[in-house]
């Protein structure tokens, strides 16, 4: 993404406000790639005799995942504090600058 995205990405979060899940919607497609090497993940540690490294890529997997939620916790925390330091004069300029 470019400036122009992200402040028009800024501008739209600043009328629709941000929520942990709204923004586990916009990463479907992360968290269903993760889905599917989760199960593959078990799938092969049961049939390849508990082979340990796939506990632990089940490990990083939920890890990143969890660290992902909480990290969209604490922006949705912080949102309403973010929108009031923001120059939203500045990102709706460089909103405009679409060339």
């Amino acid at each position: 993404m470019n400036e122009v995205d992200y402040a028009k990405q800024m501008l739209d979060n600043r009328e629709q406000g941000i929520s942990v899940f709204h923004s586990l919607r916009k990463m479907k497609g992360r968290l269903l790639f993760r889905l599917f090497v989760l199960f593959i993940s078990v799938a092969c540690y049961f049939t390849l005799n508990d082979a340990p490294a796939f506990l632990l890529i089940v490990g990083m997997v939920i890890g990143t995942t969890l660290q992902d939620i909480g990290w969209l916790q604490s922006i949705s925390k912080a949102w309403p504090f973010t929108v009031k330091v923001i120059n939203w004069d500045q990102v709706t300029e460089v909103a405009r600058n679409d060339s």
